[in-house]
């Protein structure tokens, strides 16, 4: 899979939420990833929640880059106006993230042994 990519600030960015990551999204949202995706599962996300997310899957590439920036950039794109560039950004974001959590294989419940 292509890792996805945003644009902000005059720049693409690469989307990856590893394990520093997650740790700085659950730090700027107090918190916990499991939280956090049961929050984005019931459609529960703010404009701070989004901001967050970003800038936590940008910070590989930049690690001063700082929230309120990210914030900006958003601004500039009109991520509060433009609903469709809004929701294809997220999307990107989203699949970015599950990605990060590979589906566990289904088991039958019986041991292997």
């Amino acid at each position: 899979m292509a890792i996805p990519t945003v644009t902000l600030g005059g720049r693409t960015w690469h989307l990856r939420f590893d394990m520093n990551a997650i740790a700085e999204l659950e730090g700027a949202l107090r918190l916990t990833i499991k939280e956090i995706g049961s929050r984005l599962m019931r459609g529960k996300m703010g404009t701070r929640e989004a901001r967050a997310l970003v800038w936590a899957g940008i910070l590989h590439e930049n690690e001063d880059l700082g929230i309120r920036q990210v914030g900006d950039w958003l601004n500039e794109a009109g991520f509060l106006k433009d609903v469709a560039s809004r929701d294809a950004l997220l999307v990107k974001v989203f699949d970015s993230l599950i990605a990060a959590f590979p589906e566990q294989p289904k088991t039958d419940g019986s041991d292997p042994n």
